[in-house]
């Protein structure tokens, strides 16, 4: 059973993550001091404690949701079987996610970082540490980083969590080697525990959960694309029709021709952000202009006049 959240000695840090996460979530987070330090924290979603504390005892330091250590605040997930599968399997059809969140948390720290354990250092290497098997992706300098994780970004997700028996077991050797990503959203200082500065870290406390909310959902089940693709079909041509390309319909975009190609239903707000399949989270876009637009548009139709479109390029 799940005991009530407690913030006692929560730190300010904390407590303005734990809330933004739970404004977020739509339901409350949860926190609880990581396993062996007094001074790190993991902020989370309750199921998660179900799925990966089961009955036959499993790893009770797993780590699943944001970190917020005196190192600063990571997104984690480590240890746990259930939610790192499902992890990479989102993956492998949204790659390009791990870049989104680095993206939207780059002012918040003055080093780039990702870490993960690696399928092919692991069948590769005989020794059991964790530093011969984690892959590392590090630089000062964020143009250099964002061309590692463009050249890396469809090769990590088939790269992650090796298939090795013994891990995720405690007290075994490979325990560590297997379920274990990370990236670095802010340094800690980026939300002060100055109470003087409360606007200032709630501000900046909210816009680091949305930047790791682009990996944080890859944690739960979603639907194949081609499936949700399908159903935002339906829902356009049964209330809109099929209609022709609207990248037109899209303010601020670069000059851009379409490629004739027939018009696919693409969503505005991605799925993986909290889209939806209703038609006022559509738009009739070519092959082309899907691509180009993809996870870079804001906006909606309204839903009392369909045909009116307020969607902006992003870029």
């Amino acid at each position: 059973m799940l005991k009530p959240h407690s913030t006692i000695c929560e730190p300010i840090a904390v407590g303005l993550i734990r809330d933004a996460l739970a404004e977020r979530l739509g339901r409350p987070a949860v926190t609880r001091v990581q396993k062996g330090s007094r001074n790190a924290w993991i902020v989370s979603d309750p199921c998660f404690a179900v799925l990966q504390r089961d009955p036959s005892g499993g790893r009770r330091d797993y780590r699943t949701g944001i970190h917020v250590g005196p190192e600063g605040i990571w997104f984690q997930t480590l240890f746990s079987r259930a939610s790192a599968l499902t992890f990479r399997t989102n993956l492998r059809e949204r790659p390009e996610l791990i870049e989104a969140a680095a993206a939207a948390s780059r002012p918040f720290r003055s080093r780039h970082r990702l870490h993960y354990v690696s399928r092919q250092l692991t069948q590769s290497s005989s020794r059991r540490t964790l530093g011969d098997v984690r892959r590392e992706i590090e630089a000062d300098n964020w143009v250099l980083f964002r061309t590692q994780l463009r050249d890396e970004a469809m090769h990590i997700p088939s790269d992650l969590f090796p298939n090795l028996a013994s891990v995720g077991l405690a007290r075994t050797g490979d325990s560590l080697r297997g379920y274990y990503f990370e990236l670095l959203l802010a340094d800690r200082r980026s939300v002060p525990a100055d109470r003087k500065k409360l606007n200032v870290a709630v501000r900046n406390a909210s816009t680091i959960v949305q930047a790791a909310w682009h990996l944080f959902a890859c944690l739960y089940p979603w639907e194949p694309i081609a499936v949700r693709r399908a159903g935002l079909r339906r829902a356009m041509a049964g209330t809109l029709g099929v209609g022709a390309c609207e990248y037109r319909s899209i303010s601020n975009t670069p000059a851009s021709r379409c490629d004739d190609t027939q018009v696919q239903a693409a969503h505005i707000v991605p799925y993986a952000l909290g889209g939806n399949d209703r038609p006022w989270n559509g738009l009739w876009l070519c092959e082309k202009h899907h691509r180009e637009t993809e996870g870079k548009i804001s906006g909606r139709r309204d839903p009392s006049n369909l045909s009116r479109v307020t969607v902006r390029f992003d870029g």
